[in-house]
């Protein structure tokens, strides 16, 4: 409960901080009525709001799964706002969610570890979408309910955490080679595996219901987000936006005035891709770290990632995505536990980062 209790405080103090920014400057278009619980309404958020208010009514809307909304639209229920339903789950789920990532740190590291771990989890620099209108926390505590559960042995819990994963963002498939991994060579258990691609199978079957279209979800994804298909062309394709990005940077900067939309799309594109050289690198030492279980989630999760790029910011979301490899957290952690000033270098870099990101976002920046 201590591991929560620090998130919370964190995230709260956040968005108290974020939201005084915009009464400061406050921005055209921000946030409407209540200034706390709208500080990061913002992207995606107006997605799930609509959904949690009039359902699929749109083939665009394919794109988000509907176990967050569904949770949310209960929660509101009882609250009487959407978006206050939406921060509460987000946040509720985030605490939950820490309570496990130190338990399963706790199998793998020392206690000062998976102090460390939780520390880091609670300051990523994307992690204010712990108080936002978004599916990520409630995503990653499935993750974290699954890994834990598959850990000690609970197939059953652990099948049904991950179904409930893959319906709240497809990201969950990532979880198979883990849990197949973890419960081989028991076929009763590796039996429980099936309720993931079940859970899948039910949400493409609505779809087809619903849409006349079981693929809406990535046909969404490539009409209106345009998300490339993996193939040859598509990995091509992030390899010239990696040289355009450079090049832009290197050789095209303005001497006065504003910066063009070409060098902020490359700015953004340098930021994701950092972020993926850094989760190569820890995943690559995860395998002998933490076990070949977690670090195959890691891998599947950089793999589905990768594998579906952005036609202008091509890894785009993948510093947000990376908030559910909890894996990644285990093997920072561990690399800093008898370090700490770089230890303390890294929160603050964290927490620094954070701040940015958050004002960003708030200010209808597209970081994530």
């Amino acid at each position: 409960m201590r591991s929560s209790r620090l998130l919370v405080t964190i995230r709260l103090a956040y968005l108290l901080g974020i939201a005084a920014t915009l009464l400061w400057a406050p921005v055209r278009g921000g946030p409407s009525g209540n200034l706390f619980l709208r500080t990061f309404d913002r992207w995606d958020s107006a997605w799930f709001h609509r959904i949690v208010e009039h359902g699929y009514s749109t083939r665009q809307s394919a794109a988000f799964l509907p176990v967050y909304p569904l949770v949310v639209r209960g929660v509101a229920w009882v609250v009487r706002n959407d978006v206050a339903a939406g921060m509460l789950v987000s946040l509720a789920a985030a605490a939950a969610a820490v309570v496990l990532l130190e338990r399963i740190a706790r199998r793998h590291l020392p206690p000062g570890g998976a102090r460390t771990a939780t520390v880091l989890f609670a300051l990523y620099p994307l992690a204010f979408v712990f108080t936002a209108f978004y599916s990520d926390a409630l995503f990653i505590l499935f993750v974290a309910v699954a890994l834990d559960a598959a850990e000690r042995g609970r197939a059953v819990l652990a099948g049904l955490a991950g179904a409930l994963a893959v319906d709240t963002r497809l990201l969950g498939l990532a979880l198979v080679p883990a849990l197949v991994i973890l419960f081989w060579p028991s076929w009763r258990r590796l039996a429980a595996v099936l309720l993931l691609p079940l859970g899948l199978g039910l949400w493409l079957l609505y779809c087809h219901i619903h849409f006349g279209d079981a693929f809406a979800t990535s046909h969404a994804e490539e009409q209106y987000w345009q998300r490339l298909a993996p193939s040859p062309h598509a990995y091509w394709h992030e390899l010239r936006a990696w040289e355009a990005s450079f090049s832009n940077l290197l050789f095209h900067l303005p001497a006065h005035g504003p910066y063009p939309d070409y060098v902020v799309l490359a700015v953004k594109n340098l930021f994701d891709l950092a972020f993926l050289v850094a989760g190569i690198c820890l995943s690559v030492l995860a395998w002998r770290r933490v076990g070949p279980a977690l670090a195959s989630f890691s891998w599947a999760t950089l793999v589905l990632v990768v594998g579906a790029p952005a036609t202008d910011e091509v890894l785009v979301s993948l510093p947000r995505f990376l908030l559910a490899d909890l894996p990644l957290f285990l093997v920072l952690a561990s690399l800093l536990e008898r370090r700490p000033r770089e230890r303390e270098l890294v929160y603050a870099g964290f927490a620094a980062i954070g701040a940015a990101t958050a004002v960003g976002f708030a200010r209808g920046v597209g970081i994530i």
